[in-house]
């Protein structure tokens, strides 16, 4: 199975909302989900992956998780995605991934993503890949890597449009996973719905009879049909569905007045989460 172009996201959802939400997104037809040990939900994700494959089939989905900054040492590395296994109760993982380059014990980058390795060598997970990595990590990262990473997941939404790190990536054959593709809650960056308030967003809504959620998300997918995933997230059972309900095609102004936002601000700042500067 490989990776959907509009996965669902897990970020923030609460242990005590997710397993119907998990549920919920199963039954729109969602086989990508975006998962990670930080988010706290694994446990919850895991009970409705498991009703679910008593009657699919698993090789249909791509399930990932994500490497916390405290697990970057070799053996914690393997602890980690056991763990996770265990709580998400699957035999394997899709997709493995580093989730910040900011190791919070003694350990090199190098070190960490040769653990990883060994875990795809194990069978313990298909895939390997990072998040938040800059162009030079990445360079820095195939230098020695023996498995190229699949993707990087980065932030990508229409305020801060990364086109420069898309494009390294496509370059280096490595996919992109879109996080905060509608805008992300973060206090710097006008939210989705104050986005649909400008009248150009409401006039293409009324037009197509779409929300402003799902513009943004055809605007990311028109732009980059091939080696390139969106993971929205939401806890609205109804906006579960419509997140995957995109059939139609933005004009070439529309496209242009959304790429025009892009004011290249970051709403996920590593200075405020852990007091160092990630991005160049």
């Amino acid at each position: 199975m490989q990776i959907q172009q509009i996965g669902f996201g897990t970020y923030m959802i609460p242990q005590h909302l997710t397993k119907e939400c998990i549920t919920e997104a199963l039954k729109q037809n969602y086989t990508y989900f975006d998962c990670a040990y930080l988010y706290g939900n694994e446990k919850q994700i895991g009970e409705a992956l498991s009703e679910h494959f008593q009657t699919n089939d698993r090789s249909k989905y791509f399930i990932s998780t994500k490497l916390w900054n405290t697990n970057h040492t070799a053996q914690r590395v393997k602890n980690q995605l056991e763990f996770s296994l265990k709580t998400l109760q699957l035999e394997y993982l899709d997709l493995f991934l580093v989730h910040w380059p900011v190791p919070f014990e003694p350990a090199s980058l190098k070190e960490t993503w040769q653990a990883m390795e060994a875990c795809v060598d194990s069978g313990l997970v298909r895939f390997i890949g990072v998040s938040n990595y800059s162009a030079k990590q990445l360079s820095e990262l195939l230098s020695y890597a023996r498995i190229r990473p699949y993707t990087n997941q980065i932030e990508v939404h229409p305020f801060f449009q990364n086109r420069d790190l898309i494009s390294f990536c496509h370059q280096n054959h490595i996919h992109v996973t879109a996080y905060s593709p509608l805008c992300g809650n973060y206090d710097n960056i006008p939210s989705i719905a104050e986005l649909g308030e400008q009248l150009e967003i409401a006039d293409m809504c009324a037009k197509y009879a779409k929300d402003p959620a799902q513009i943004v998300l055809q605007w990311h997918l028109q732009h980059f049909p091939l080696h390139y995933s969106v993971v929205p997230k939401t806890q609205t059972i109804e906006r579960i569905g419509t997140n995957r309900q995109i059939n139609f095609e933005l004009t070439k102004e529309e496209m242009e007045f959304i790429d025009k936002l892009g004011a290249n601000e970051r709403g996920s700042d590593s200075m405020k989460l852990f007091g160092m500067e990630v991005f160049e």
